[in-house]
């Protein structure tokens, strides 16, 4: 794994920050900087660490999981909140968050009382809006909330009542404001959720020229009311207005 600066326009290696080679030959699968001494990773065999840049260290972070709860599982993802919330996104139907202030990492699979992730869901997406609403996506196309402060996940599916989402992975999730969650999944499904009506519209119909196709949206990052874009397989990229 490594770091781009647009000043040099160099990509640099940072494999070497690795000593104890944690990391080792696992697939990075998410990365999220948080701040300028905090850049979390996550990758498969449970792999969970942080790199620092002041101290050009990536540090092992398995050990905050004393109950040993998500193991060697794939970690699809991470999203650093704030200080005390590092949320995770585990393959088997496993979701917790990491307090860097404790150095424990919980986990909030029981908060799903309804047991719609399942055990065999991963958690594939996650983003975290604010203090009440922290998004999760699952591969079985299923989408849904936890509130931390009601301490409950809650499933959304009911917000698709056309069903668009299907069964298809959801790859990527992003809270732009209150109004547009945006949502992409397989089979270039694209939509958006909007908490407010609590209805998730298909935006697949934007696509009039068909450039996504079929083809698998990987990611969405939302940068202001004018633009979503998005990263599809096959080398597309494109942009939502």
């Amino acid at each position: 794994w490594g770091v781009y600066n647009p000043v040099t326009n160099v990509t640099y290696n940072l494999s070497a920050t690795d000593p104890g080679d944690w990391v080792g030959g696992s697939n990075i699968q998410t990365i999220d900087a948080f701040n300028s001494t905090a850049v979390y990773l996550t990758g498969n065999g449970g792999t969970f660490g942080v790199y620092n840049p002041v101290t050009n260290v990536t540090y092992d972070l398995r050990d905050a999981d004393p109950g040993n709860w998500f193991g060697t599982t794939v970690s699809d993802v991470v999203h650093a909140f704030n200080s005390t919330a590092v949320y995770l996104g585990i393959d088997e139907g496993k979701f917790g968050v990491y307090n860097p202030v404790t150095n424990v990492t919980y986990d909030l699979s029981a908060k799903d009382p309804g047991n719609w992730i399942g055990a065999l869901d991963g958690v594939t997406a996650v983003d975290a809006f604010n203090s009440t609403a922290v998004y999760l996506g699952l591969d079985s196309g299923k989408f849904g909330v936890y509130n931390p402060v009601t301490d409950v996940i809650y499933d959304l599916s009911a917000s698709d009542p056309g069903n668009w989402m299907g069964i298809g992975t959801v790859n990527a999730v992003r809270a732009f404001n209150s109004t547009a969650v945006y949502v992409v999944l397989n089979s270039g499904v694209f939509g958006v959720y909007n908490p407010v009506t609590n209805v998730t519209y298909d935006l697949s119909a934007s696509d009039p020229g068909n450039w996504i196709g079929t083809n698998t949206a990987r990611d969405v990052s939302a940068f202001n009311s004018t633009a979503v874009y998005l990263g599809i397989d096959e080398g597309k990229l494109g942009v939502y207005n």
